[in-house]
């Protein structure tokens, strides 16, 4: 069990910020290109669209959560309800009854399937909807090469600054 979730950790971190880093270029992108096309200011046309993105990301919240509460619901009212809460709770008492539900396992797989299923549709949307930015396809094997050596070399180059290097606690923090 503790290795599934180290693993799951694992992968989670190392495709977050290549996920991260690519919307944010992206949308900087698309901004730009719109900004451009419709005589726009850059900067305001960039700041919209990003609060579009953030409005929809955070909404996710607000539904993961309701899918939650809707599957989690218990059919059922629980038998006992421990109500002594401030001076009057006891541990060994709360311990001792029966305070929420066990959730079953195919509550768990039905709420797990839930979102694998939002997960599949929203990449098979992203798929579908999404404008490709990429210009590197057409380039050769070769020239993609040099180009991210030449990105590895710089972000090497760039963690001898102080500041950069006292950013990597506070990003360990966050995540």
């Amino acid at each position: 069990q503790l290795t599934n979730s180290f693993l799951a950790a694992a992968l989670v971190g190392l495709s977050a910020a290549p996920l991260w880093t690519s919307k944010g270029s992206y949308i900087t992108d698309v901004g730009s290109i719109y900004a451009s096309e419709n005589k726009f200011d850059k900067n305001a046309i960039i700041n919209w669209f990003f609060g579009i993105f953030y409005t929809f990301f955070q909404s996710c919240q607000i539904w993961g959560n309701l899918i939650s509460y809707l599957v989690l619901t218990p059919e059922a009212q629980i038998s006992k309800v421990y109500d002594k809460c401030g001076a009057d709770f006891n541990e060994q008492e709360y311990h001792s009854s029966e305070v929420a539900n066990k959730i079953d396992r195919r509550t768990v797989n039905t709420l797990c399937i839930i979102y694998v299923c939002i997960g599949i549709c929203s990449i098979i949307t992203l798929i579908i909807f999404l404008d490709q930015r990429r210009s590197t396809s057409r380039d050769q094997i070769s020239v993609m090469l040099r180009n991210s050596m030449k990105l590895l070399v710089s972000t090497v180059k760039h963690m001898r600054n102080i500041n950069q290097l006292l950013l990597i606690p506070i990003t360990i923090w966050a995540g």
